[in-house]
């Protein structure tokens, strides 16, 4: 099987934090690969995904931030926050 070293790549990284909803985004993984390569992705889709997050999970946003937990910096996400608060 093929292995993908993570390690060193920031974009993979991510946090987890209690008393928060962590948004870590989405995990693309490509139909066409070869022995020697798989296309993975981890996608921040923020942006695209924040109406569907606040339909789905509207009730305990009414309790807890909804923070991005990916490990690179998120503008979109920053200027969301404040904007909110």
């Amino acid at each position: 099987p093929y292995q993908l070293d993570i390690d060193n790549s920031p974009a993979w990284r991510f946090t987890v934090e209690s008393d928060s909803v962590n948004y870590l985004g989405k995990l693309h993984i490509a139909q066409q690969r070869s022995r020697k390569h798989v296309d993975v992705q981890l996608l921040n889709r923020m942006a695209a995904d924040i109406e569907s997050i606040g339909v789905h999970l509207s009730s305990i946003l009414q309790l807890l931030p909804l923070r991005s937990a990916i490990g690179i910096h998120d503008v979109f996400h920053e200027t969301l926050r404040n904007t909110i608060h």
